[in-house]
């Protein structure tokens, strides 16, 4: 099996509460409608965060009507971020929590990158995530 169907298989036989993806993976796939992921994993009665490293890509991840946010700054450790697109973890937070009222989507913002320390999280907190991920 590949694809959707063992992603499918995956989310039957495992029945997991969350799933989370990488938004740039899920927006530059041209073989499928961006949603899918999201859809399926929502009929599987799974919750979806979504890993944000751009204002951009929460943007979209608003679109698809994900449960969560997990913004991540440049700090975090090379996980694929294109340095020239993506903001430090606190500027990224503040903006995705702004834009979450914007959008009127009371959706948990989890703050990840560079968080080291309860004064980080404190950081994070006072900015407006709901929590950190370390």
């Amino acid at each position: 099996q590949y694809g959707w169907d063992l992603f499918e298989n995956v989310l039957d036989n495992h029945e997991p509460d969350v799933v989370q993806f990488f938004a740039g993976a899920l927006h530059s796939s041209a073989r499928h409608r961006n949603t899918d992921a999201v859809k399926i994993a929502h009929s599987f009665g799974c919750k979806v965060i979504m890993q944000v490293c751009t204002i951009q890509e929460a943007e979209i991840a608003f679109e698809y009507g994900v449960d969560a946010i997990c913004a991540q700054g440049i700090e975090a450790g090379g996980h694929g971020i294109r340095r020239e697109l993506g903001t430090g973890t606190l500027s990224l937070v503040a903006k995705v929590v702004e834009l979450s009222i914007q959008h009127k989507k009371a959706i948990p913002i989890l703050a990840a990158g560079g968080i080291t320390d309860g004064k980080d999280v404190a950081a994070a907190l006072t900015l407006g995530a709901d929590g950190v991920v370390l």
